[in-house]
């Protein structure tokens, strides 16, 4: 990867490199006729943002649903940002004009989508992820019959933000306005012909009036919602008929007063509420939703599926209704349906906590328990505090063998301290993920309320002397060991801080007298399986791991952990064995899948189309783990297939926007399709979560120098190779960054400090000069 990732800076001076064929120089042409569209909603919320094509002088098309929300709307071309007006829409057809005073954008040519035929290259240019406009190419796969002209179905992805923008032939020429997706994802996409855009003259009609909010009018929605957060149904009943008093043709009045009366156990009123919610308004997803509830309680389960299906089509992008379907599947008892539900809830609302704990149930329920006690601890993070989604965490956990931090869990819930149990189990997920400054917080606020809790302090202790606060650290740890000599992970952390220490001796003591009084425990084996291996203790992690695997409450990820101590001491034939049983004992585990793809990817024959094999499983049954998506990504990349890699990786930000490693594969995938300015972003995005990550370092460095940002691509090599002065390719890089500004003394530094951590990898790096940039011969000549 990092060879690959030289050839990049070169190119973008001039020098070879490799890349897929770019857009044309017509359609690239097309860019500055694309606009950003912003809509202002009558409380000066963002109500909706997409792209716009100019298609005359000051006059923009856009997607009607972009703007169907506006108090007022702006248009920004890249360089300014102006008011425009809404005059023409055709709400049926989507398609709105604005009118732009100001607007100086020239107009695109236009085209025919009737000429169009299926296998036809074409290429949507709009502002995905409100990242800046940008060029998405892809096929015509589909023409579907249209009143005057064919809709356009195509395989160019488009993201959020992209509604509005344009669809251009290979000639740059217009030929449809992009406006959604045809089913969950990224790749069938649709786009309306832009001979509707003629027909705007005669179909559209004008905008509907502004909403003037009366200046005494109470706020509705808003006590209402505050009503339905708090529980309180009956106040929530009244509250909303008054609403339907003051306003009768508002159709969430009636809703949340059917949503109420529902709760209260009045379902007839609930449901001819709900119907005549839907009568005012019969897009109302969550209308339907309920309906769907109500209809369940009443055992008219056809009648309920008919209302989530119509929830479905009015909102595709929500996850509600997918979690009440679930939620309901699940009481039926079949958890399969529920677990695929919960899925596709999380899919499309990825912050749902409900959704989250529907998951662990449908995951419990089918006997994956370490998979639940994943789903239960994103549930707790969304929303701390729930005593019993803790319960069932630390079930979850003991049935995977995980006892240690079920007792984390479970020690201090019966003191009545019901939140200390999930700070603890919200403290080792950001520890498993490396967001140590979150962890450090909650196990300090579960010490402030139980000070003598040895499972919050043990783990606070080992990461005070991991991160340097050694004295505290070890304060923390010889204060647990008082209490309770025989804590496994005080001894562990005790452990692992003298091995950092240079103590090896004392450190191995400690882990074998863990062993030796605990021989059979699984989840004192894992303990110091896992500290071994973090201490690169691969003969001891080996044995240890052979120990696990042996017993019998050993599960998949114990034969991953000994396929990769075995790998790591050149055991290929027992690494295979042992991952060979792991995926014969669950061969749809995220863990097994993704062991899989780097297995492929890191012995001595590498086989990334295996690696990709494994790595789309991985994403296709658990399509909600960021880490499947990440992996794809990665692999994309190595395969040399960026454009691919960056739809991987942009859904697993969008899963996990914390997960520094796929913002950093996403900067690299962005530098591959020289999308230069995006990669920046995303990578400075990667800097803000892990500052001191050497590989979001370099790739940001880099990505800088060919920027031409030299200065600020320096100064972050500089401190990388400060850092980590055996990172030899970030030597290199910064090399050619000092060369591409013409920086003579800076090379010649570069060029010596390389040379004194690699002379081979300084010949090379004088070869490339002498054979690229001949004339800084004498920066580079050996002294």
């Amino acid at each position: 990867m990092m060879r690959r990732a030289l050839f990049l800076l070169l190119a973008a001076h001039g020098l070879p490199a490799f890349a897929d064929t770019p857009p044309a120089a017509s359609v690239n042409a097309a860019l500055s006729g694309v606009v950003t569209v912003r809509a202002i909603d009558i409380e000066d919320r963002i109500a909706g943002e997409g792209s716009g094509v100019v298609i005359a002088r000051a006059t923009v098309i856009t997607n009607c649903h972009v703007i169907r929300y506006a108090k007022s709307i702006s248009v920004n071309d890249g360089k300014k940002t102006h008011n425009a007006r809404w005059t023409l829409g055709d709400v049926e057809r989507d398609l709105c004009r604005l009118e732009v005073d100001m607007l100086d954008a020239p107009a695109v040519a236009q085209g025919a989508g009737a000429t169009l035929a299926i296998g036809d290259r074409v290429h949507a240019i709009g502002n995905p992820l409100g990242l800046g406009v940008s060029v998405s190419s892809g096929l015509v796969s589909n023409l579907l019959t249209g009143d005057s002209a064919p809709i356009i179905v195509v395989s160019a992805s488009l993201s959020p933000g992209s509604s509005g923008g344009g669809l251009f032939d290979d000639h740059g020429r217009l030929v449809g306005i992009t406006t959604g997706t045809m089913v969950a994802g990224q790749n069938t996409n649709i786009a309306l012909p832009v001979e509707w855009i003629g027909d705007l003259a005669q179909r559209g009609t004008a905008p509907p009036p502004p909403f003037v909010v009366p200046e005494a009018e109470p706020r509705w929605a808003d006590e209402a919602e505050r009503l339905r957060s708090s529980g309180d149904m009956a106040a929530l009943a009244e509250w909303s008929s008054r609403w339907i008093d003051a306003l009768p043709d508002v159709s969430e009045a009636w809703r949340l007063r059917g949503l109420a009366r529902m709760n209260l156990g009045r379902y007839d009123e609930a449901e001819r509420d709900q119907l005549r919610a839907l009568e005012l308004h019969e897009r109302n997803a969550a209308a339907w939703v309920e309906l769907a509830d109500v209809r369940l309680v009443g055992k008219r389960p056809a009648e309920a599926a008919a209302a989530f299906a119509r929830a479905k089509e009015a909102l595709p992008l929500s996850g509600y209704p997918y979690r009440v379907e679930g939620r309901w599947r699940m009481r039926q008892g079949d958890a399969r349906a529920a677990h695929e539900l919960a899925n596709q809830a999380i899919k499309r609302s990825p912050n749902d906590d409900d959704a989250w704990a529907l998951l662990a149930e449908s995951h419990d329920a089918l006997g994956r328990p370490a998979e639940a006690a994943r789903a239960w601890r994103i549930a707790l993070r969304h929303q701390p505090g729930q005593v019993s989604w803790s319960a069932a965490l630390a079930r979850s956990l003991k049935a995977a063998g995980q006892t240690d931090q079920a007792r984390a869990v479970l020690s201090t819930a019966s003191s009545g301290s019901e939140n200390v149990a999930t700070l603890i189990a919200l403290a080792h997920e950001s520890l498993a993920q490396s967001r140590y400054t979150e962890a450090e917080q909650a196990l300090r606020k579960a010490l402030a309320i139980a000070p003598a809790s040895n499972d919050a302090a043990a783990p606070l202790g080992a990461l005070l002397m991991d991160s340097g606060r050694t004295e505290e650290g070890r304060k923390m740890i010889d204060a647990v060991l008082a209490r309770d000599p025989d804590h496994r992970e005080a001894q562990l952390s005790l452990a692992r801080h003298l091995a950092n220490t240079g103590d090896r001796a004392g450190a191995a003591k400690l882990r074998q007298q863990v062993v030796a009084r605990h021989p059979d425990d699984v989840a004192a084996l894992r303990e110091l399986n896992q500290v071994q291996s973090q201490l690169g203790d691969w003969p001891g992690a080996l044995a240890s791991a052979r120990s696990l695997a042996r017993l019998p409450g050993a599960t998949a990820p114990d034969q991953i952990a000994l396929s990769e101590a075995a790998l790591r001491a050149g055991l290929v034939d027992e690494s295979r064995t042992a991952l060979t049983r792991a995926e014969a004992a669950a061969p749809d585990s995220l863990e097994v899948l993704l062991a899989r793809c780097a297995q492929y990817g890191r012995e001595q024959e590498q086989d990334h189309a295996r690696s990709l094999d494994y790595a789309t499983r991985a994403t296709q049954r658990h399509p909600t783990a960021g880490p499947a998506w990440s992996s794809k990504g990665y692999v994309l990349i190595l395969l040399d297939r960026p454009a691919e890699a960056v739809e991987a990786l942009e859904v697993a930000v969008r899963l996990d926007p914390q997960t520094v490693n796929g913002w950093i594969n996403l900067g690299h995938a962005l530098m591959l399709k020289r999308e230069v300015g995006r990669a920046i972003e995303v990578l400075e995005r990667a800097e803000q979560l892990a500052p001191e990550s050497p590989d979001g370092q370099f790739f940001l460095g880099q990505a800088y120098g060919q920027n031409r940002q030299f200065a600020r691509g320096i100064a972050v090599l500089d401190r990388l190779t400060a850092r980590y002065p055996g990172f030899l390719n970030a030597w290199h890089v910064k090399a050619l960054v000092h060369a591409n500004a013409r920086d003579p003394a800076g090379l010649r530094s570069s060029y010596l400090g390389l040379r004194q951590q690699n002379v081979a990898a300084a010949q090379s790096l004088r070869n490339d000069i002498l054979t690229k940039m001949p004339d800084f011969a004498a920066a580079v000549s050996d002294p």
